[in-house]
């Protein structure tokens, strides 16, 4: 069992260092799309987003990609094939996850 730990300990160090290295763009989520920091700025001032809020769209598409981005990225590092939790529903229906996605952060101003 202390091998277990050692090693899960020895995984999650170096998942870090591959979150935390700049090319991923991950830490600073420079990524994301052109509308986020006017988007982000609008909640952090307390704002409350509405599914018509122009940009959010493209948050919540620029999330998307961002997760599919740190799944490939943790796959290579990890040596294991890392996938991103989706409804069985939006497997086969981007356009769906999208607009689910656009409710939800109007509805709760998270993103998940």
């Amino acid at each position: 069992m202390w091998r277990l730990r050692v090693d899960r300990a020895g995984r999650i160090s170096e998942l870090n260092r591959i979150l935390e290295h700049s090319a991923t763009g991950i830490v600073q989520f420079t990524r994301m799309g052109p509308t986020w920091m006017s988007v982000l700025d609008s909640v952090a001032s307390g704002a409350t987003l509405a599914k018509n809020t122009p940009g959010i769209e493209d948050v919540v598409a620029s999330w998307i990609a961002e997760e599919r981005n740190l799944c490939l990225h943790m796959t290579s590092g990890l040596n294991r094939i890392v996938s991103a939790r989706i409804e069985c529903k939006h497997l086969s229906d981007q356009q769906g996850r999208l607009e689910d996605g656009v409710s939800w952060l109007a509805k709760t101003q998270t993103l998940t």
